[in-house]
């Protein structure tokens, strides 16, 4: 075997191991404020993660990304605060997850027939104003949303494990577990035969019809599974946060991941999560600096755009590769 390849083999394993263990090992020496940005990264990892299968494989800007982030939150706020399911808490939560990872495939499913075949424009345009929508039953249907008071006491479960998920370290390494599963399997699934042809489809659409691609179904399957994974982070934050409102639904929500994807990097996999990762610690810095850190988050964001429309992950592989190394 080529010795390039073995060194390559051994720096990624290098790679993933050293992140792995700072993931796994520092959690425990960190007070509960930094456990909890921890997590919160990671949630917002899983939702950046999914956004960036539309905007960066599939070229499908979508600017209503909440609304599978909100409709997780909210079945999880609903069934959790104003049903009692009357079951152990194990089951009860594998109910109230299943429930939530549902409605958010079912609005994948109905939501992409009416956006798969748009473009550009017009596909930036209708998602928005989907979500809008759900944003707009989330705020009068206050019966059961309790519109913009939203819902609170939102408990996390009872799993009947010797350690409750009440503590942060220990919801940390349950979120954790999801986080890693969703990196793993939309990885794969990125740098599978069909992520390839989302790439084809952003590349060029016409000329992947003309192989014979159904470019409409590669779409439309893209647009589902980044639904669904959307609405994982949904139900993961409405645990953690324990208070879900129209915020989680709402305009805000869907231009935040947006704004990590491209800060981070859309054409390398782990870029949106970099993104994450530096904007809320960014927002946490700026904001116990200054009460104008909307001002100085926002003039970050336009240099990026003008800048470095690559993001940061694209430099950091150009540096890495001009040493010789694949990552």
């Amino acid at each position: 075997m080529d010795l390039r390849i073995i060194q390559e083999s051994w720096l990624k394993i290098l790679v993933y191991s050293l992140f792995g263990g700072i993931l796994i090992v520092l959690p425990p020496f960190l007070s509960a404020y930094g456990v909890s940005l921890m997590t919160e990264i990671l949630i917002t990892g899983i939702l950046v993660l999914s956004l960036n299968i539309l905007v960066g494989y599939t070229g499908l800007t979508s600017i209503g990304h909440a609304a599978f982030f909100g409709v997780g939150a909210y079945v999880v706020a609903i069934l959790s605060t104003r049903f009692t399911l009357g079951m152990n808490g194990l089951v009860s939560f594998l109910l109230t997850f299943g429930l939530a990872i549902i409605a958010a495939l079912l609005l994948g499913i109905v939501f992409g027939l009416l956006v798969a075949r748009l473009r550009d424009l017009s596909f930036i345009m209708v998602t928005l104003a989907l979500a809008q929508t759900l944003w707009g039953i989330a705020l009068s249907w206050r019966s059961i949303t309790n519109g913009e008071d939203g819902l609170a006491g939102i408990a996390r479960p009872d799993l009947g494990l010797p350690w409750s998920l009440g503590d942060p370290t220990s919801f940390y390494y349950f979120t954790l577990v999801f986080f890693l599963l969703s990196y793993f399997l939309l990885r794969y699934f990125a740098g599978s035969p069909f992520g390839h042809a989302l790439i084809g489809i952003r590349e060029s659409e016409t000329r992947m019809k003309a192989l014979g691609y159904h470019t409409w179904t590669y779409k439309y399957i893209a647009y589902v599974i980044a639904g669904v994974f959307g609405g994982l982070a949904g139900i993961l934050y409405a645990y953690f946060n324990g208070y879900v409102n129209i915020a989680a639904i709402g305009m805000g929500k869907s231009f935040e991941p947006l704004f990590m994807v491209i800060l981070g990097g859309r054409s390398i996999f782990s870029g949106p999560v970099i993104g994450a990762a530096v904007t809320l610690l960014a927002v946490r810095l700026l904001s116990s600096w200054t009460e104008y850190w909307q001002f100085f988050l926002g003039a970050i964001f336009i240099l990026t755009v003008m800048y470095s429309r690559e993001g940061i992950a694209h430099y950091v592989m150009q540096w890495i590769r001009g040493k010789g190394w694949k990552l």
